[in-house]
């Protein structure tokens, strides 16, 4: 017994008096000795009775516990940042070409100077009012996001604008769509709102924006029933639409039900992980909470009908928009078109690209004119890069204003998102 206390004496004098060095290896090969020696005196344990050995011997080894928890968490936690950010990288760079090349391919056949002589030509009354339902836009994007994020006492509009037009702009100029993130993190410097809750509202805003799109192609393609080719186009938009929405609908009522059900599975998070990994078991169980509280709206009926009717505002607003540009173009084409395009500009959108959506959003422009039936690629080009400019511009100011009224940088913003965003952000 005396030589047993001793070896777990000397073990623990060892590992008190060894010092770590900055950079040196997990396990040294004084570390390995001492895990040796808590190894075999846990296998005596099971024939010693002497309750202080034991204890000596357990608080051996929650030391040496303590002491590789220390330093493996730096050790993964600088090798899963050396992963998300290669992984980050590689968004960049793919976003960048898709972008470069869809560019070229618009660009290619475009008569220059017919395309600088359509946007000197256009009709400046028209043009204003395609600004001002632009602007509309946002402004319901806010107003909606109210009543997603279920706050007592609500949310003012101005902060939830404040918000929208800082994100919309950090998607225009900065990569990897890091808006979203900053849209949360703003919302909860205004109100008590965890930025994970404020996110997932962000989650439901993507399949109620998805479903008001399928309902617009809906009613275009039954407003153009007759026209073979349009039928046709609009057909493939909705197959990826509905495809869509059914795998984004998966995953978010996959959550929905578990937000209903939410004792059933905190219960199951409890006895999964809470013995084993009680400090991991708190910390799912705190996200979980926090995430199902995003979708607190989808519980009541009538917050959901709000939610719905603000979704057609801002998308019948955006048509609008889109409309009064076409006006003033002189094209020749109905209100119908212009939801045709906004469907394939916010379908393009979608797809990794440079900041600001460029090439994307020129491509599937000109593509969903090409739809309607505008076949000069030049006049379409023009309208293309004029309806981006001014989306990109107003909405880079706006935001830009925002960010000087709430006494903040960009470089405070993209300091905090690129830690936070998603790998897989497009």
């Amino acid at each position: 017994m005396g030589r047993r206390n001793a070896s777990l004496v000397a073990a623990s004098s060892e590992l008190n008096g060894e010092r770590l060095r900055p950079g040196s290896a997990p396990r040294t090969e004084k570390e390995f000795l001492i895990w040796g020696t808590v190894i075999v005196a846990r296998f005596r344990s099971l024939i010693i009775k002497d309750k202080s050995v034991l204890a000596g011997m357990y608080d051996l080894e929650s030391r040496f516990r303590e002491r590789r928890c220390r330093k493996a968490p730096h050790v993964t936690q600088s090798s899963e940042h050396t992963r998300t950010s290669s992984m980050k990288r590689v968004l960049i760079y793919f976003g960048f070409a898709l972008s470069a090349i869809l560019l070229w391919l618009v660009l290619r056949n475009i008569d220059g100077a017919r395309m600088v002589h359509a946007v000197l030509a256009i009709n400046s009354g028209y043009f204003s009012l395609s600004l001002i339902f632009y602007l509309l836009t946002i402004f319901f994007r806010s107003l909606r996001w109210r009543y997603l994020l279920e706050s007592e006492p609500p949310i003012p509009v101005t902060p939830l604008l404040s918000a929208t037009s800082i994100g919309l702009m950090t998607n225009n100029i900065l990569p990897l769509r890091i808006g979203d993130v900053a849209r949360a993190y703003l919302i909860g410097r205004h109100a008590k709102i965890s930025g994970i809750t404020a996110f997932a509202t962000l989650a439901v805003e993507r399949i109620v924006d998805a479903l008001c799109l399928l309902a617009i192609l809906g009613f275009y393609l039954r407003a153009m029933r007759g026209q073979q080719q349009i039928q046709q186009a609009g057909s493939r938009m909705v197959m990826l639409g509905v495809a869509f929405v059914i795998l984004l609908g998966c995953g978010i009522g996959a959550i929905y039900l578990a937000s209903i059900h939410h004792v059933s599975v905190e219960n199951l998070i409890s006895r999964i992980l809470g013995k084993r990994i009680p400090g991991a078991s708190r910390q799912v169980l705190a996200l979980f909470a926090k995430a199902s509280a995003g979708f607190a709206a989808l519980h009541d009926w009538g917050q959901l009908l709000r939610v719905f009717l603000f979704s057609l505002c801002l998308w019948l607003a955006g048509s609008v928009s889109y409309y009064f540009l076409m006006r003033s173009f002189s094209f020749p084409l109905g209100f119908s078109s212009a939801l045709l395009v906004l469907v394939f500009v916010t379908f393009g959108v979608a797809f990794p690209s440079a900041p600001g959506f460029a090439g994307t959003f020129h491509a599937f422009c000109i593509l969903g004119l090409s739809a309607v039936g505008m076949r000069d690629p030049s006049l379409a080009a023009s309208y293309a890069f004029t309806l981006h400019g001014t989306e990109w511009l107003s909405a880079t100011a706006l935001g830009f204003f925002f960010l000087w009224r709430e006494g903040l940088s960009l470089k405070m913003l993209r300091q905090r998102d690129l830690d936070t965003v998603p790998a897989s952000s497009g």
